[in-house]
């Protein structure tokens, strides 16, 4: 009787997600389309980056012990031109063992990385790290998401011809550890959840914080990141390409690309509480 119930749950967790996602992607198309074109003061046309261009990795961390390690263990082995990156981990506060983690990477890998303060929130120690890199590009990276092997080629071909570009958007599987048919079942959520995204990020120019959002660090600035973007305590990524959104709508372009492969987050949010239920706190608190 408990494994049928535990069927009849994870069916109703694939029937719920479908719904939600799908109300996402209707309330996402209204708003883009009724959204309102906007050139911010100090942006420049779009011009090429030269393949040498450095790029700037800032990741933010509050009480992120548990993931930063294999972050930027994959950041020092997926880079296709390690002298031309830097990693900026900003400590956001949280009193863990984050900043010693770093602190003893930085000393065992061949990479370049530094580690600056601010307060907590999202905004501040996202400008906090911008302000510090040296890049002509800038990655705001998660510290619990993995970036694809040869990140940077990507990143610095695709702001060579756009404003800004985004990774799509993916769970990394390795860290659920649920087993048989019922493992098939309850990964299905993340499945929907993978593919309404990539529309979203895409089609609709909606990419959030976890798809590891890069863009020229004076694009960056021009669009208000050490600014109003520096003030908000959560969804600068939201604000941010919110900006970008109205910067395409405003040339008659899309300023976002996705590009092909996958970032991988840890799933944990979605482990502790269901995907359904996850994502519709979300979208909750987009509309507000």
């Amino acid at each position: 009787m408990a494994l049928l119930m535990d069927y009849a749950k994870a069916l109703w967790e694939i029937a719920a997600i479908c719904a939600v996602q799908a109300l996402m992607l209707a309330q996402v198309a209204f708003g883009y389309y009724r959204l309102k074109g906007d050139v911010p003061e100090g942006v420049t046309m779009r011009e090429d980056l030269p393949k040498e261009a450095t790029l700037s990795i800032v990741i933010p961390a509050y009480r992120e012990a548990a993931t930063i390690e294999a972050t930027l263990r994959r950041v020092a082995q997926a880079a296709s031109w390690p002298s031309r990156c830097e990693v900026i981990v900003v400590d956001a506060g949280g009193g863990d063992d984050t900043m010693p983690i770093v602190r003893r990477l930085k000393k065992e890998l061949d990479f370049d990385i530094k580690t600056t303060t601010s307060t907590g929130g999202r905004g501040p120690p996202v400008a906090a790290g911008a302000a510090k890199a040296k890049g002509q590009a800038l990655l705001v990276l998660h510290a619990d998401t993995l970036l694809p092997y040869a990140f940077d080629d990507r990143i610095i071909e695709a702001l060579g011809g756009n404003y800004a570009c985004c990774f799509k958007f993916a769970v990394d599987r390795s860290q659920i550890h649920w087993k048989g048919l019922l493992r098939w079942l309850r990964l299905l959520p993340f499945d929907v959840m993978e593919r309404t995204v990539s529309i979203r990020s895409g089609f609709f120019q909606l990419p959030f914080g976890d798809q590891a959002i890069a863009c020229r660090k004076t694009t960056y600035a021009a669009l208000g990141g050490f600014d109003d973007l520096a003030k908000a305590p959560m969804l600068e990524d939201y604000l941010l390409v919110q900006k970008l959104r109205r910067l395409g709508k405003a040339l008659g372009t899309r300023c976002i690309t996705q590009l092909g492969v996958p970032a991988r987050c840890h799933p944990r949010r979605w482990l502790a509480r269901p995907v359904w239920r996850v994502n519709w706190t979300n979208q909750v608190i987009m509309v507000q």
